[in-house]
């Protein structure tokens, strides 16, 4: 189950389909997810909502808080590279130091806008995207989520190096300035 769940880094879980997978009572699987989240292996992700008629699902989306158990169970290692999820899991562990796990959530919408991360804290989201690579292209879902909730700003947390940045409405961050005071002035 475990194996399965490192793939899945990043994804929505469906815990009938994951019981399907393994071969085991979805009782069971709630179960080992429970135990493993209060164990600090994995952390479940819950949903940004606010209209529950146009955001799409309940299922949460699964990271682990120990990245090294993480890339062995995916086989990932320095040589082949890092992989977006894995990217998205470590940009996930940094938030997990700074913010309580409930004010961390996912958004996603009905027609598959999807932003990765929305810090909420008291009717202030701070929407967060995740790309290993930015490549300019118009990032549609956080446009599409600064519009829906009128947001000024957005970010993006990239690892690549950017001179410059076609939209002014997102603001680039590396890891990093997750912990910076550029980050936490929203």
């Amino acid at each position: 189950m475990l194996v399965i769940l490192a793939s899945q880094i990043g994804n929505l879980i469906n815990i009938t389909e994951l019981s399907n997978t393994v071969g085991l009572a979805k009782v069971t699987v709630e179960d080992y997810l429970f135990i493993l989240e209060n164990t600090y292996v994995i952390k479940q992700v819950r949903p940004f909502a606010r209209n529950l008629r146009t955001e799409l699902t309940k299922m949460p989306k699964i990271y682990f808080e120990d990245t090294g158990i993480a890339n062995l169970l995916s086989n990932q290692n320095a040589e082949n590279g890092i992989s977006g999820a894995s990217f998205e899991n470590a940009v996930f562990c940094e938030l997990r130091k700074m913010y309580v796990v409930d004010s961390i959530n996912f958004w996603r919408t009905i027609k598959k806008h999807e932003v990765d991360f929305i810090l909420d804290f008291s009717n202030k989201f701070i929407p967060l995207e995740v790309k290993l690579i930015f490549n300019r292209k118009r990032p549609t879902s956080l446009l599409y989520f600064k519009e829906k909730y009128s947001k000024d700003k957005c970010y993006l947390c990239r690892l690549e190096q950017l001179n410059d940045n076609p939209y002014d409405w997102l603001e680039l961050i590396y890891p990093w300035d997750i912990h910076s005071e550029k980050f936490n002035e929203v």
